[in-house]
Formats: structure tokens, C-alpha cells, sequence
């Protein structure tokens, strides 16, 4: 079963899963968000990735993330990207992804440690 990191607040609930704790120099990590919409209406949710020297995300440090409205059912959308990290320092690498629903003011992070293989 795949790892993951869960934050929720009033509009949505966010989950940022992955198979293993581990990151390789010179390799790509794929992983997946989930964004469960909580309200009646859809969301645009801005993605803004803090990283350490090194690393890259496959989308961008800054993307916007469509969530679609709850109808009743569960709604979820989902996107898949990937992480590299050319370089790492120290034995881990440390990063935190923030969103932010687009008119709203309140911020969710989600961090995230990976540890060097």
C-alpha cells in the first residue's frame, strides 16, 4: 500500500502519495495528488513546491490544479508528477507543497521527507 501525507481544511482534503520513503540521486520519484473537494462548487487550487537546491518537480515550482465540485458522491481529482533530485547535501531531502484555493486567503501544506537511497 502506497505511503501518503493528508491535510484537510474547510474547502478540500488533500492527500500527496508515494511508494517508498526514499529518493535516488539522478532519478525520477513519481507520485501522486489527490485533492477531495468538499464543497458544491469547483476550485482552482494554486501548487507552489519549496525545494532545496537540486531538486525539480516535473509540473513546475507554481502550477494551478483543477478540483472539481462535490455533487453529492465523492469527487476527487488527480494529478501525477514527479520529483528529481540531482544533487542532495545531507542524507534526506525535506520539501513542502502549498495550496491554496485561488480567492481564498487560507493556506494547507503538506510536508514531505525523503530520505537518500
Amino acid at each position: 500500500s502506497p505511503l501518503f501525507v493528508h491535510k484537510s481544511c474547510a474547502l478540500f482534503d488533500a492527500y500527496l502519495c508515494f511508494d517508498t520513503p526514499d529518493i535516488t540521486v539522478g532519478e525520477d520519484k513519481q507520485m501522486r495528488l489527490t485533492i477531495l473537494n468538499t464543497q458544491e462548487q469547483q476550485h482552482w487550487i494554486r501548487l507552489k513546491w519549496h525545494l532545496p537546491e537540486g531538486v525539480t518537480v516535473s509540473t513546475g515550482v507554481q502550477s494551478d490544479f483543477y478540483a472539481e465540485q462535490y455533487t453529492g458522491k465523492t469527487k476527487c481529482s488527480t494529478m501525477v508528477f514527479s520529483i528529481r533530485a540531482d544533487e542532495m547535501r545531507d542524507g534526506f531531502c525535506e520539501l513542502l507543497l502549498e495550496l491554496c484555493v485561488c480567492g481564498h486567503p487560507s493556506r494547507v501544506y503538506l510536508p514531505l521527507t525523503l530520505l537518500k537511497s
